[in-house]
């Protein structure tokens, strides 16, 4: 028997199924080719169908322990000594990479600010020099900051130059450094519904009505599709200096290539009609930043 939390989301699903497929039969939705409601309820049906398949490609890489993905992204992301310094991780909603930082690379301090209030990873925190805290006023305390690692959050805030402002001030001067990997909104797993199905790009195959009907829902993502220019108007808005970014790429898959209904819609739902296919094919940006 499943427990109340997971049929509760039934239901909810359940309830958004019904309001959309309401809304298909009164209203002929806008921005999209002109087809009939049948035509669009069986195209609708056909791409359910389709993204169940084993060969539809995957968000991401679920067989990579969080651990690993962690270490990873650091050696990736951070490009001066860690040893003896002071390190925020912000906006992390775990303490993997305070651990690694500390345990395997020898810093000296590392606090955790958790901005979303996730509190899903458990912390086991036995060492007074790694402190986790979703308070900014104990961030603020224990500044300034040798190294800030900003780790696929930036896209998720709705104040990005708020928060960026915030961290310059505390981040020590010169010689600090803050680290940025941002996921575009266009990447594969772009608003993070892997965490609810491991399916790529179905944010921007599917509009939220849509999603609703899979019993999912889009993470806040800010709707970036021009790569680094908005990021580096962030950066200059903050007072804060790039000092190097460099951009990851992932092959389109063919199950995408070879689907003019998923092509056709992924181009109506970004607005993107020229290098499409570069654009989906970025999964993270770096950069490198001083004050």
């Amino acid at each position: 028997m499943e427990n109340r939390e997971q049929i509760k989301q039934y239901i909810k699903a359940c309830e958004h199924m019904i309001k959309f497929f309401t809304k298909l039969i009164e209203n002929t939705p806008s921005g999209y080719r002109a087809i009939s409601k049948d035509d669009r309820l069986k195209e609708l049906t056909e791409l359910r169908y389709e993204i169940k398949k084993a060969e539809w490609p995957e968000a991401e890489n679920l067989t990579i322990q969080h651990h690993q993905k962690i270490l990873k992204t650091m050696g990736e992301l951070i490009s001066v000594p860690i040893r003896n310094k002071s390190i925020l991780d912000f906006g992390s909603c775990h303490t993997d990479l305070a651990k690694i930082a500390k345990n395997k690379f020898e810093a000296k301090t590392v606090v955790v600010f958790d901005c979303d209030l996730c509190q899903k990873y458990e912390t086991n925190l036995t060492d007074p020099s790694i402190v986790s805290t979703d308070n900014f006023r104990i961030v603020e305390q224990s500044a300034p900051y040798d190294i800030i690692v900003i780790n696929d959050v930036l896209d998720h805030t709705e104040k990005p130059v708020y928060w960026l402002k915030r961290l310059n001030q505390l981040l020590v001067k010169n010689t600090g450094r803050l680290f940025v990997r941002v996921h575009p909104w266009t990447s594969r797993n772009g608003t993070h519904l892997s965490e609810q199905i491991n399916k790529a790009y179905l944010h921007l195959i599917f509009s939220d009505d849509e999603l609703a009907t899979l019993g999912v829902t889009n993470k806040f993502t800010r709707k970036i599709i021009d790569d680094v220019e908005s990021y580096k108007r962030y950066f200059e808005e903050s007072s804060l200096k790039m000092l190097n970014h460099k951009i990851y790429k992932k092959s389109i898959d063919l199950a995408l290539l070879q689907n003019k209904v998923v092509i056709e819609r992924i181009k109506n739902n970004t607005n993107i009609q020229d290098n499409l296919f570069e654009k989906l094919e970025i999964e993270f940006i770096d950069f490198e930043l001083k004050n």
